[in-house]
């Protein structure tokens, strides 16, 4: 009798055990059918016939009109690596004369330049000035005095079998006093940099006329300007060919020419124009 009661109790304890559990699941089935009752259908806040305005106004998401893939990845100037080094060499030469930083200017023709490199300008009517690195440096360094505000860009590089061409777009402004100024205070004592750096206008100017590149319209009007005194705003295109050889890889060669793209005054205020 004994062990009987006892198999009823632990019958009794299994059967509320499982009665717990049922009740226990449908419990949360009836909290899922809660919830799902509960759950609403996002609103997209674009309506047909809304303006962009509107939708933004609404808190709509900004679209997205470019191809690319939203990315905050900032892009930086290249790096040196060793291998292709010498491709980078007109975007560094570039960065080097923006920031006006001779040191690593000089740093940067040390290695990659020969020690015997010439460094040509085509100027006028295909006459070529050529000079030597201690030159370059100098005229580097007075062609900064004189246009501080010229920025050069970079726009396209490729390699031909020794060669490296680039094409590079320069803005900078030819200011008269400046010129004046450096000859009277700084003169400078190279003769081969002092005759890319005149004083005189119409023969600065003169310099840019290729007679074989220019358009006539271009010609015009660095012959209009040639006898003013106010601030010209000069746009450009310099083509930059690089000449290294196969066995060094050092540049042995700098081919720079300057193609005058567009030239105009300065729109500055005058005094009387401020003062009225």
């Amino acid at each position: 009798q004994f062990s009987y009661l006892w198999f009823i109790v632990v019958e009794d304890d299994d059967t509320s055990q499982s009665t717990t559990a049922q009740f226990s699941r449908g419990t949360k089935g009836s909290k899922g059918v809660a919830k799902k009752s509960v759950h609403t259908k996002k609103v997209s806040p674009y309506r047909k016939g809304m303006t962009l305005r509107q939708a933004l106004a609404e808190g709509a998401k900004k679209p997205n009109m470019s191809r690319r893939s939203p990315s905050n990845v900032l892009i930086a100037f290249p790096v040196f690596d060793r291998c292709d080094s010498l491709v980078y060499i007109p975007t560094t030469l570039a960065r080097l004369t923006n920031s006006d930083d001779m040191v690593g200017l000089k740093k940067l023709l040390t290695t990659y330049m020969h020690k015997d490199c010439v460094f040509s300008f085509h100027i006028n009517i295909g006459n070529v000035m050529d000079f030597n690195q201690k030159s370059f440096l100098q005229l580097m360094a007075v062609s900064n005095t004189l246009e501080p505000d010229r920025i050069m860009c970079v726009h396209s590089t490729k390699v031909v079998e020794n060669k490296i061409r680039a094409t590079v777009y320069v803005k900078l402004t030819d200011n008269q006093y400046l010129y004046d100024l450096m000859s009277r205070t700084k003169p400078v004592a190279d003769p081969m940099v002092a005759s890319l750096c005149l004083q005189d206008r119409a023969a600065r100017l003169k310099l840019y006329v290729h007679d074989e590149l220019l358009p006539e319209n271009i010609k015009q009007e660095l012959a209009a300007h040639s006898d003013s005194t106010k601030d010209l705003s000069m746009y450009m295109q310099c083509d930059i060919v690089l000449t290294f050889d196969d066995m060094t890889k050092k540049i042995t060669r700098l081919e720079m020419t300057y193609l005058v793209t567009s030239i105009h005054p300065v729109n500055t205020p005058q005094l009387n124009d401020a003062s009225s």
